[in-house]
This record gives structure tokens, sequence and C-alpha cells, in this order.
């Protein structure tokens, strides 16, 4: 609790605060910790973290500093719907409650709000007797998600947190959907499930949103209980199953597999099977990988061996880049793998070049570097332009350039090396 008030007390720590309360404390009360414990020792270690969570709980939200209440207020609204889950008199107080002092602000990331709304939501649709309130709940988050205008905002002109925040704003927004599409299933309306099937799908996350993917994670199983990155196969799923559209199907999947490299052998399958007599599925593939990209910025420059590096000279070829720096730890944790991939290529002769940039770094280090781990990856060192023509967010940031001279960002905390391999293939 010492500790806790101490950045509460200072507004430069407020995000960082965030953060620990709803993505690391706010676990202490997830109900699938009960399901997956079975070890009778480790049951009476959950009960005793989640006693000493609900006792830090209260004195946060009784504590001096506001920042603090405030912040630890939508968890506790949350606890109390889990213990009133039973009782209808006191969980439409905290509902209403909840609804009136927290979902009165159009921003319902701070505090990941938004998270809590639906999380109580879970809890009042299972008691009958609060069915309006329950769509009342659902309605009102639902509405403040679509309505944010970080919605509509083009994610090119975005950067660092707002960024995150879009990603968190999408996800949800496209939970909300799925849910409705699930519940409108039921009573066979397939009007309905088709436009929420459709919405779940088109605000799934998309490129920026994957890069992001830190921004959603918690979120994710809190509501989930399970890693869900994107609501699109359900609805393509449910397309097979009411459509006779194989176009429609087809460019659904190819969106998907686009995103998230992945599903590309079932659009491959898909497009195979009801697709024979047209175009072989790697022109497919390379046509439709350049739509929507952006042509890749021209630059020139000398990797440390002193050979130039053109890129107008690579058309016709993939290219990956890569900027990193010694500095870096995420960027050194995956060099293995770097290096796993530029001996792969070097073996195979696979149309593919790499090309890593060391930033905000010294050629001695770089050089000292590449000696001690044995590596012989091509790096270059930034001109301090480079960096500034590519949408350049954090380190490591990874490009991959099409043989048509365009460029897609490659997600940051996913399988890098097979979202390569199966765009590449």
């Amino acid at each position: 609790m010492h500790y806790i008030r101490l950045l509460a007390a200072e507004e430069k720590y407020k995000a960082m605060l965030q953060d620990l309360l709803h993505d690391a404390f706010a676990q202490s009360f997830q109900k699938m910790w009960e399901k997956e414990v079975k070890d009778s020792v480790e049951k009476i270690e959950l009960k005793k973290r989640v006693n000493i969570s609900k006792k830090l709980l209260h004195l946060m939200i009784t504590d001096s500093i506001q920042n603090l209440v405030v912040s630890a207020t939508p968890i506790y609204y949350w606890t109390q719907a889990q213990q009133y889950e039973n009782n209808s008199s006191k969980l439409n107080k905290i509902a209403n409650d909840f609804i009136k002092t927290q979902l009165s602000n159009n921003d319902i990331y701070n505090n990941r709000v938004g998270r809590y709304a639906l999380l109580i939501h879970q809890i009042v649709s299972n008691n009958s007797k609060l069915k309006g309130l329950s769509d009342k709940l659902f309605r009102i988050t639902q509405n403040k998600l679509k309505s944010n205008p970080i919605m509509q905002a083009d994610a090119d002109t975005l950067s660092g947190k707002t960024l995150e925040k879009r990603s968190w704003y999408r996800y949800l927004y496209a939970y909300c959907n799925y849910t409705l599409a699930k519940e409108v299933l039921k009573t066979d309306d397939k009007k309905d499930a088709d436009k929420y099937f459709l919405n779940a799908y088109e605000f799934s996350p998309d490129r920026y949103d994957r890069t992001n993917y830190s921004s959603y994670f918690y979120d994710m199983f809190f509501l989930l209980e399970e890693e869900k990155n994107t609501f699109q196969m359900d609805y393509i799923n449910y397309l097979k199953n009411q459509s006779s559209n194989r176009e429609d199907i087809l460019n659904r999947l190819l969106s998907l597999s686009l995103t998230d490299p992945t599903f590309k052998k079932e659009l491959k399958a898909y497009y195979t099977d009801n697709f024979p007599q047209t175009e072989t599925f790697s022109a497919f593939w390379q046509r439709n990988i350049n739509k929507g990209l952006k042509a890749a910025p021209t630059f020139a420059i000398q990797k440390m061996n002193g050979e130039n590096f053109v890129i107008k000279e690579k058309k016709g070829q993939w290219v990956l880049l890569d900027f990193w720096g010694t500095w870096c730890a995420p960027c050194r944790a995956e060099h293995p793998d770097l290096q796993k991939l530029y001996a792969d290529i070097s073996k195979t002769k696979r149309n593919l070049e790499i090309l890593t940039i060391a930033c905000k770094d010294d050629s001695k280090k770089v050089n000292d570097y590449m000696k001690e781990k044995s590596f012989n990856f091509p790096v270059a060192m930034s001109d301090n332009k480079i960096e500034e023509m590519y949408p350049v967010n954090g380190y490591p940031s990874k490009f991959l350039i099409t043989p048509e001279g365009n460029f897609l960002t490659i997600p940051f905390g996913i399988d890098w090396v097979a979202f390569i391999k199966s765009y590449t293939e």
C-alpha cells in the first residue's frame, strides 16, 4: 500500500498506476482462477491472495489521495457485483450507481471503465429480474465505444498511446457485437446476426491494432477467459453456414489472412476448392497483398561491411527492414531468431533480403556486439533520417517491403518469423 500511494501521489506515474491496477492487480478477482486451480494447497493460497487483494482494494477506495480512489473505484464496483450476484436488490443498486458515476464520462478507456462495465453486464445479464438494467448497461457502453472519435481516426496519423487507445476501443466494440450476434442467433434472427457479426469482423484487430496487442490483451482474458485475437473467423464460419456468396466469403478470408497470415492455409484451401479455373493462388495472393499498401519510402544507405544498399534496386524482391539497437533488450532477445532466418535465406536462396538498422547507437558498440554473439546478419548504422521515413514507434520495429515496392508493418509481439514466411511464400 505504501508503494501504491507513492505512485498515486505523482501525476507522472498515472499511466503506470492504471496499468498495474487494471492489468495486474485486478487479476486477483478473476473467477477463471477458481476453475483452473485444482490442487487443494493452491486453492488455499488463492483464497489468501483474494482476501489480501480485497483488503488492499478497500484501503485504496478509502484513501486520502483522490487519484488512487478514482483509479480503484471501477474494480471495486466489479467485485461488489460479484459478491452480490444473487441479490437482485443490491445488484440493481451497484449497476445503477456504476452507470451514474462511471459511465458519465465519454472516455471509458480511462481506468478501463468500459471493461468493467462489460464485466458487470456479464453478471447482471444472468439475473432474469434485471434484464432491462442489463440491456441498458450494455447499450450505454456499446454506444460510448462506437461514438468515440478515435474509432473514425486515420490510424496513419496516430502514434504511441493514441494508437493503443484506438486498439482498445476497437477490440471492445468488436466484442460487444460478437456478444450480440451470439445472442440474436439463439432467436434465429439471421438479419441482425449478420449485422453484428459483420461489425465484429470489421472492428477486429487490424495491422495497427496487432502492433499494439498489449493494449487489449488483458481485456481479452477478463472478458472471454481465453486468447481470442479476432472475431473475424466467427463471421466467416457464419457466412459459410448461411451464405452461398463464395466471392464474399473469399474476400473476408483474404482480409483476415492479410492481417494474420496464420489463416493463409484456410484461404488457400477455400480458393482452390471454389475458384479452380481462375489465376493460381500464388498470383492471387501476390496481387492482393499490395492492395491498400503505401509505397515504401526510398533510401540509400551503407552497410557496415561497406556495401551500398539502395532500396530502388530491390524491386522484384521481398525486403525485411529491422530497426534495433544494442541498448534494446527486446531487440537482443530476438536476434538469435533473426540470425537463424538470415542463415535459412542464405541457404535456401529465398527471395528475401534482410537489412537491419542500428539506431541511437555507435559503430564500435554494434561491431563488438555482433562479434560477441557471432551474428552476421546485415547491419547499417542509422543516418538519423531513415527511422523518420518509416513509422518507427518503438524498438524493435519491422517492416516488410513487397517485390512491388510497397510496405507493411509487422505487428510487435507476434511470431514474426512465421508471419514473414507466411507472407513471402
